[in-house]
């Protein structure tokens, strides 16, 4: 059982294509552009997990049954977005939130990822025509279960250090500055020493 193709992450043959967001990015888009390309490098690269090798993708997508090309596009155009003027706004406001709560747990931090997901995703008929976020992200008004499933897993993700040291590298290449908490890591904030 899997997402749509009927092949598992680790048995497909993982090309390119598999990191194209639904949307094309435009020329000049410097914040998208820098997101896929660390979500390709990141994404991609396989690690050992005992005695398992497997694509990091396949630990973000959590579909029924692994991820396949379909799903991991679906990831990309959500990470993609993360680099627009709205995406920015969203990780921002989110993972501000995780800093507060990161005195409780990791399961406080995926709770307010999802929930301030949830918030961003609703239909609001007052706001862009009633058009939910991720319909925008991927460019169409039909979505299937995948969508949503995908869109949870990749912010159970972000949720995680892993996550957000993630999306702070990508800041920090961009010259972005960095308001939340980085657990382990000192990045982009401002030395005191």
């Amino acid at each position: 059982m899997t997402c749509n193709s009927g092949t598992y992450l680790g048995e497909a043959n993982v090309t390119e294509q598999w990191f194209i967001p639904f949307l094309r990015i435009q020329e000049g888009e410097k914040g998208r552009s820098a997101f896929l390309k660390h979500w390709r490098e990141y994404a991609n690269r396989a690690d050992w997990y005992g005695d398992i090798f497997y694509r990091r993708i396949e630990g973000i997508i959590f579909c029924p049954g692994g991820g396949d090309e379909y799903a991991s596009r679906v990831a990309t155009s959500i990470v993609c977005w993360f680099g627009s003027n709205n995406g920015l706004c969203f990780l921002n406001d989110a993972l501000a939130k995780t800093k507060v709560n990161s005195e409780v747990g990791n399961y406080s931090n995926e709770a307010t990822l999802l929930s301030s997901w949830a918030l961003e995703n609703r239909r609001q008929y007052c706001v862009n025509r009633g058009v939910r976020r991720l319909e925008g992200i991927l460019g169409r008004s039909q979505l299937i279960a995948t969508d949503f499933e995908v869109a949870e897993s990749v912010m159970l993700w972000l949720s995680s250090d892993e996550g957000r040291k993630f999306v702070a590298t990508v800041f920090q290449e961009l010259g972005w500055p960095v308001i939340w908490e980085i657990p382990n890591i000192k990045i982009l904030m401002d030395d005191e020493d």
